[in-house]
Formats: C-alpha cells, sequence, structure tokens
C-alpha cells in the first residue's frame, strides 16, 4: 500500500466563482480534490467534481466493506471455501 501525500486542499474566494466559473469549475475538473470557498477570508463551502465525489464515495464504501471483513474474521464469522462457494454460486443462480 502507497502513502498518499498530506492533502493541501485549493483554496479560492466566494468572488473566484462569481467572476470567472469556467476557470474555477476547470480547476475543480482537473485537480480532482475538494476545493476550499471561502466568504470574507472563512471557509464557508466545499466544491469538487462530480467524478471527485464519485470516487470520494466509492472509495468509502470500499472502506466499510473492508472493515465489516475485518470484524468478521476477528468475530470468527468465517466460511470455507466449499461454502462460500456455494453460496455465492446460489445467489448468482437466483439473479439469472
Amino acid at each position: 500500500m502507497s502513502i498518499k501525500s498530506a492533502f493541501i486542499p485549493q483554496v479560492r474566494p466566494s468572488s473566484a466563482i462569481r467572476t470567472d466559473y469556467r476557470a474555477f469549475s476547470a480547476l475543480a475538473h482537473e485537480t480532482n480534490e475538494p476545493i476550499v470557498v471561502t466568504n470574507n477570508g472563512e471557509a464557508d463551502l466545499i466544491v469538487m467534481s462530480p467524478q471527485a465525489y464519485n470516487a470520494r464515495e466509492a472509495r468509502y464504501q470500499l472502506e466499510d466493506k473492508l472493515l465489516e471483513g475485518d470484524r468478521s474474521i476477528v468475530a470468527g464469522d468465517l466460511l470455507d471455501h466449499d461454502t462460500f462457494m456455494n453460496q455465492l454460486r446460489s445467489r448468482l443462480s437466483s439473479v439469472e
């Protein structure tokens, strides 16, 4: 697993949206990171592209699933390979 560098957010005043929306939007799409929008020098909103938002949500959902798996391992709630595969095949055949 790689170590991700510390996140240093882009910070822009709210006037940046009003004066040049296209450039602000391009920044959000190019960086794929949240942008802190300030109002009177104070953080007011966090803005991000839909792609960045969806990727972040998918990452959170994956982390939840991995945590759930870790808890199952700790609790000893494990299935042997054959039982798992039979259950999986059964679920897949009911979908078809």
